[in-house]
C-alpha cells in the first residue's frame, strides 16, 4: 500500500516540505535584506532556517503522513510564521510590530521561543497513537436524507443574508422592544460559517445519497456563501474555505492527492493566489473607504476594474498589508516581547474567568460587564488606557477591534515559561480525545466531533484569546447536536436503511 502511495499519490506532507524548501531557498536569498532591517536580522534568519529544517524533517517522518494534528498544526507554521520571516525582510513592513518599542533581538527571542514551543507540540503528538477512521454503514432513507439536507439548505440560506435580516429586525426593535445584545446572540448562532460546515458534514457522512440535484443546490449555496462574504468585506473567504477543505480531508483521513489530480491542482493554486489577493484589495478598500450611500454591491463591482489597473507600486503596497494581515507570526511577537506593563495584567485567570461567563455562559445579560481579551489590546497599545474597560465603555465608544493573540503568546503571557511543558500537555490531551472518540451512532455524529475538535484546536493556534475560542466554537457544536439528535431519530425509525 505504501509503494502504491509512494508512485500513484503525492503526500499532503511531501507538498507541505516543498513549500518549506521554497522558504529555505528564499531565506537564503534575503540574507542580505536583513541588514539594516527594523524587524529582523541575519540571526532571525539562521533562526528561522533552522526551524524550517526541523519541520521538514518533522514531516518526512512515516507517523506524520497521517497525523491530522501535526499536519494541519505545521500548515499553520510554514505559512503564517515561517514564510513571514520572508516577507518581513522583502517589505520592512508591519502595521502589527511598531506598536511599541521593536528591534531584532525582539524577533530572535520571539521566533526562538515560538520554534521550541512548536518542537513540543509536535513531542505531544508523537505521544498518541493514530486510530484509523471506521465508518459505518448506517444509512437514511433517499427521503428522509433529503428532508434534513432541506432543512440544512434552508437555515443556511437565511444565515447567508443575515445581515439584511439583521438591519430589519434592528429597525423594528424599538417598537417590539428586542435587546439589542440578544439580536447579537442570536447573530452569533445563525453564523453562515457554522451551518456551512454542518452542510458539508452532512454530504460526507451519507455520500452514497448524494445526487446531481443536491450538489447543483450545494453549489448554488456555496457560491451564494462566497459572494455574500465579499460583499460584506471579507478578505480571506477563500483561503478560509481551503483551510475548511484541508481540515475536511484529514478528519476523513484523505492524507494524499493523486499525483493525476495534483498537476491540475497546480495551476488551480496560481488562479486561487490571483483571485485571493484581488478580493483582498478590494475588501481592504471597501472596510476603510466604501460611502454610507453606497451599497457594498455597486462599490464592489467599481472597484473590481480599478483594482486590475493598479501601479506596480499600487500593487506593491497592497502586498504588504496582504503579508502583515497573514502574518500570524506578528500578533505572536509583539505580544511575547512587549514591555511587562502593557498587557500582563490583562492575561489573567480572573480576566478570563469573567469575560467566559459574560461572554459565552449568560446569553443576553452579563455578571461582570468584562469585554473578550481580544477587544481590550487595542486600548494598551494604541490609547494607553490602563483602567478596567467595561463591555459598556466598549458599546459607547462604538470601537470593538479585535486582535490576534496565538497560542504562544497567549500560553507564555499566562504561563510564562511555565507555558513550555503545557504546550506538550496541550498537544497530547487534544490528540487523544480526538482519537478517544469511537464511530457507535452514525457517520455524522462522529465525523462533526471530530471535526470540532480539531477546528478547536486551530482557533486556538491562531487564538484570539481562549474566551473568543470558546465564543466561536460552542455555537457550533449546538449545531452539529441538534442536527445529530435528529440523524439518530432518524435512523432509529429507519432500520439503518443500507
Amino acid at each position: 500500500m505504501n509503494k502504491y502511495l509512494q508512485k500513484e499519490n503525492i503526500y499532503i506532507s511531501s507538498i507541505l516540505n516543498s513549500f518549506n524548501f521554497i522558504v529555505l531557498i528564499l531565506l537564503i536569498s534575503t540574507l542580505s535584506l536583513s541588514f539594516n532591517n527594523p524587524y529582523i536580522n541575519q540571526f532571525t534568519i539562521f533562526i528561522d532556517f533552522i526551524f524550517v529544517l526541523l519541520n521538514v524533517g518533522i514531516l518526512s517522518m512515516q507517523s506524520t503522513k497521517s497525523d491530522p494534528f501535526a499536519l494541519i498544526f505545521n500548515y499553520f507554521i510554514s505559512v503564517y510564521f515561517n514564510f513571514r520571516i520572508v516577507t518581513l525582510a522583502f517589505f520592512s513592513y508591519s502595521d502589527v510590530l511598531d506598536r511599541h518599542i521593536y528591534n531584532p533581538t525582539d524577533s530572535n527571542f520571539s521566533i526562538s521561543f515560538i520554534l521550541v514551543a512548536s518542537l513540543l507540540i509536535n513531542l505531544g503528538f508523537k505521544f498518541v497513537k493514530h486510530t484509523p477512521v471506521r465508518l459505518n454503514k448506517k444509512n437514511l432513507s433517499a427521503k428522509e436524507f433529503d428532508l434534513i439536507f432541506y432543512v440544512i439548505c434552508f437555515i443556511f440560506l437565511i444565515t447567508c443574508h443575515i445581515s439584511q435580516l439583521v438591519s430589519f429586525i434592528s429597525s423594528i426593535s424599538s417598537i417590539v422592544k428586542i435587546s439589542p445584545r440578544i439580536i447579537s446572540i442570536s447573530c452569533s448562532y445563525l453564523n453562515k460559517g457554522y451551518l456551512f460546515f454542518v452542510l458539508i458534514l452532512y454530504l460526507l457522512s451519507f455520500k452514497e445519497r448524494i445526487t446531481k440535484k443536491h450538489f447543483y443546490i450545494t453549489f448554488f449555496l456555496l457560491t451564494n456563501f462566497i459572494f455574500n462574504s465579499l460583499l460584506e468585506g471579507s478578505k480571506g473567504i477563500f483561503i478560509f474555505i481551503f483551510e475548511i477543505v484541508f481540515l475536511l480531508s484529514l478528519i476523513t483521513e484523505h492524507f494524499s492527492i493523486k499525483r493525476k489530480i495534483f498537476r491540475y491542482l497546480k495551476y488551480f493554486f496560481l488562479i486561487f493566489l490571483t483571485v485571493t489577493f484581488l478580493s483582498f484589495s478590494i475588501s481592504l478598500q471597501q472596510r476603510t473607504y466604501k460611502p454610507q450611500a453606497m451599497s457594498n454591491m455597486q462599490f464592489y463591482v467599481k472597484n473590481i476594474d480599478s483594482t486590475l489597473k493598479y501601479s506596480p507600486e499600487e500593487i506593491s503596497s497592497i502586498a504588504k498589508s496582504f503579508f502583515s494581515r497573514g502574518g500570524y507570526y506578528d500578533f505572536a511577537s509583539e505580544l511575547i516581547s512587549s514591555p511587562s506593563y502593557l498587557y500582563s495584567n490583562l492575561f489573567t485567570f480572573s480576566n478570563y474567568y469573567k469575560s467566559i461567563v459574560d461572554n459565552v455562559l449568560t446569553p443576553g445579560f452579563d455578571l461582570y460587564d468584562v469585554p473578550k481579551i481580544s477587544n481590550l489590546l487595542v486600548y494598551r497599545y494604541k490609547f494607553n488606557i490602563f483602567d478596567k474597560i467595561s463591555k459598556r465603555y466598549l458599546n459607547e465608544q462604538g470601537n470593538y477591534n479585535s486582535d490576534q493573540i496565538t497560542i504562544f503568546a497567549e500560553f507564555e503571557l499566562l504561563f510564562g515559561y511555565l507555558a513550555f511543558p503545557l504546550f506538550f500537555c496541550f498537544a497530547l490531551s487534544i490528540k487523544w480525545l480526538y482519537f478517544k472518540i469511537q464511530n457507535r451512532k452514525n457517520n455524522f455524529s462522529f465525523l462533526a466531533k471530530r471535526f470540532s475538535i480539531l477546528l478547536f484546536f486551530t482557533y486556538m493556534v491562531n487564538s484570539f484569546g481562549f474566551d473568543w475560542s470558546l465564543a466561536q466554537i460552542l455555537p457550533l457544536i449546538f449545531w452539529l447536536f441538534l442536527f445529530s439528535f435528529f440523524i439518530n431519530r432518524k435512523l432509529a425509525n429507519s432500520g439503518n436503511v443500507k
